[in-house]
């Protein structure tokens, strides 16, 4: 209920870097995740060269890409306005290029209702051109401006990243020998392809160089954010076995997630609510425990949590109060 997960692969052949969140106050607005080629992959190592990579748009490294899935519902304007606001001061070209990126974003959303609802997915790819919106998978149009899409770049990589955890995230993953490994490999291929191509004057990949790359890349693995997600083991040390997990919010903030663990009747009961209720809280001998596991997500004193779960006890329980 809390965990976005991305792919290792776009559909234009860059890779996944890495996974973070956006954040307003408490409140987790996106998860984003950014793609790009293998030059970005071997230079991901620090934080400054992550960033210098990514933002110079040229013909070694000419697309990033930057994959958002809503976590929170915002409207049109909303969303498409605050993603303008951090542009336009990375941005040195004319005020009015944040508008027509702001309008792309805007008439996306509208052709869905008008709300970014929790799912809805938004891909930007920046270029030496300038920034493609698409929505949903549906693409809306290019903000063809000099220097956009590394002012967009910026956004999310900068000393000021607005997803600080999406800069810890890329960096993680590929400071690790293995991944170091790996995105020097892919460098080499790329350049191999390259060189191939230009004096072939094809885009097609020679058989050999196209296996090696499948097999490298099946080494990469999805990232999830776990900013937004919490992982519960499959079994407890009581004998008893996970059966679902889930988050207890209130109004938009997420206070804990929460996980309960059963016995074997209790999962084969679990096909309908109605059973799994009855199951999970009548104790007998196939069945003598029931345990709750709760992680926290916000903080809160002792007497709040304690009065809050007791508040949620007292009016189910018929005994003495």
């Amino acid at each position: 209920a809390t965990g976005v997960s991305f792919a290792p692969k776009l559909d234009n052949g860059l890779y996944l870097v890495g996974a973070g969140v956006r954040k307003k106050s408490v409140v987790k607005v996106y998860a984003v995740a950014m793609y790009s080629t293998p030059k970005v992959l071997a230079n991901a190592a620090s934080s400054t060269t992550l960033h210098d990579t990514a933002r110079t748009l040229d013909s070694t490294s000419s697309l990033t890409s930057f994959v958002l899935e809503m976590v929170y519902s915002a409207g049109a304007e909303k969303i498409a306005g605050a993603i303008g606001e951090s542009v336009k001061p990375r941005h040195g070209g004319d005020p009015s290029d944040i508008g027509k990126l702001e309008s792309l974003i805007v008439e996306g959303v509208n052709a869905i209702g008008g709300q970014a609802t929790k799912g809805t997915m938004f891909r930007f790819d920046c270029s030496d051109e300038g920034v493609s919106v698409s929505v949903n998978g549906v693409e809306q149009g290019v903000a063809e401006f000099k220097g956009l899409g590394s002012a967009f770049v910026d956004v999310f990589m900068d000393g000021n990243s607005v997803s600080p955890t999406l800069v810890e995230s890329c960096v993680k993953t590929w400071s690790s020998s293995e991944n170091m490994s790996i995105a020097a490999s892919l460098v080499d291929l790329a350049s191999v392809s390259y060189q191939g191509n230009s004096k072939e004057g094809t885009t097609q990949e020679k058989g050999d160089t196209a296996g090696m790359r499948k097999k490298l890349e099946s080494q990469l693995k999805p990232i999830q954010e776990y900013a937004t997600s919490v992982v519960f083991d499959p079994k407890l040390a009581e004998g008893l076995y996970l059966v679902g997990a889930g988050v207890r919010k209130k109004s938009v903030v997420k206070v804990y997630a929460v996980a309960l663990y059963g016995s074997a009747s209790v999962l084969n009961a679990a096909s309908s609510p109605a059973a799994l209720r009855t199951a999970a809280r009548s104790f007998g001998q196939s069945s003598p425990s029931t345990s709750f596991v709760l992680e926290m997500t916000y903080s809160a004193s002792a007497e709040k949590i304690g009065g809050a779960i007791a508040d949620s006890v007292k009016p189910r329980y018929s005994g003495s109060a």
